[in-house]
Formats: C-alpha cells, structure tokens, sequence
C-alpha cells in the first residue's frame, strides 16, 4: 500500500476558512494478504512447471519444452503481477475534519461528541509487533487522548514512519484551529502578530 495523507482547509459557503480536514489512507491488509498468499502459490507452481519444463526438454526436446516452459512464464508472470498489485493497491481512506467552532467528524463515525477542546493529545501508538521480516510492517496507528484520559483510535493498520506523519497533521491542524494566527496590516501588508 501506499500510504497518502494531507492536510486541506476548509471554507464555508462564502468561502472563509472555517476548519482543516486531514485525509489519509490505511492498509488494506486482508485484501494484500490473499493477493500474496495467491502470489507465493503462482511462483511455487510456476517453478515447479519449469523445473517440469527442463526435464521435458531433455527428454523429449525442443518441442515440448518451448510448450511447457511457456506455460511456465505465464505463471511467473501472473505471481509477479499479484506481488505488484499488492504493493501498488490503494489505500483504504479515511479522514478526520476540525472545526472552528469545535466540532469534530469523521469519515467512519460521523460527528463525535468529543469537541477539539477535550483533546490533549495525539500520538501513534504500536499495535503489534514483527517477529519476523514475513510479518507485516503495518504495525502502528495512532491515537487521540482526552483530558479526561479516554483513548479515541484514529488509525491503525500503517507503518510506523506515516503514524508520525498522520499524528504530526492532526496536530498541526488542531493547533491551527485553537490558536489562530492572527494578523495585521503594517503599510499595506499582512503579517503575523505574536
């Protein structure tokens, strides 16, 4: 999978900003596991008829190899293209919009009760660990914690770099939202007060 996120500004009807939404994409790891698992079986058959292949052809010879070696090709070729469509699938999206008035919704749940205000945090979280280099790499998400200490997940099923990068957006974004840059016009420009 590969992984998208990004940050987009929100307007209202008369176009003024009025919130950030932060989309992104999530591993689709049932889909991927069947597609490798249907991939690993296309290779080792595919071996298996070659090996197939060069006995034939020394049998019987060319003929009958240049037949079964194709046969052979093909089936390398549709476990290559299995691995590829693995990799390259698109991602499951997701997205999370911050208001300015405080409200919170989501792609999956619609509006929360929880307001912008309630959240103190957001981090990534592991939420399995790889044993082996077969494992999956998807092995975090990340996480919203309240003042009140209550965990809301947000992602799961990505790699640990895009959980820093998820939860680096989300919080920029909230920080955009509950400290607002103000400005002013110093000889005809706008600039940033502090």
């Amino acid at each position: 999978m590969i992984f998208k996120a990004e940050q987009v500004e929100l307007a209202d009807a008369s176009g003024n900003p009025c919130g950030y939404r932060v989309e992104w994409t999530e591993a689709r790891t049932a889909v991927e596991g069947v597609l490798e698992w249907f991939a690993k079986g296309f290779f080792m058959f595919g071996f298996f008829v070659g090996v197939v292949a060069v006995v034939v052809g020394l049998v019987s010879g060319a003929d009958g190899f240049l037949s079964v070696a194709m046969i052979a090709v093909v089936l390398l070729g549709i476990g290559w293209g299995l691995v590829r469509a693995s990799v390259n699938m698109p991602g499951k999206p997701n997205a999370i919009e911050l208001y300015d008035d405080g409200r919170i919704w989501s792609s999956w749940q619609g509006d929360w009760k929880t307001r912008i205000e309630d959240v103190r945090n957001v981090e990534t979280e592991q939420l399995t660990q790889k044993k082996t280099d077969e494992d999956s790499s998807y092995t975090h998400g990340v996480r919203m914690v309240t003042r009140r200490g209550r965990v809301l997940r947000v992602a799961a099923n990505i790699e640990p770099d895009d959980a820093i990068s998820l939860a680096v957006l989300l919080s920029e974004s909230m920080e955009a939202i509950r400290f607002p840059q103000v400005t002013a016009s110093i000889n005809g420009k706008e600039v940033a007060v502090w």
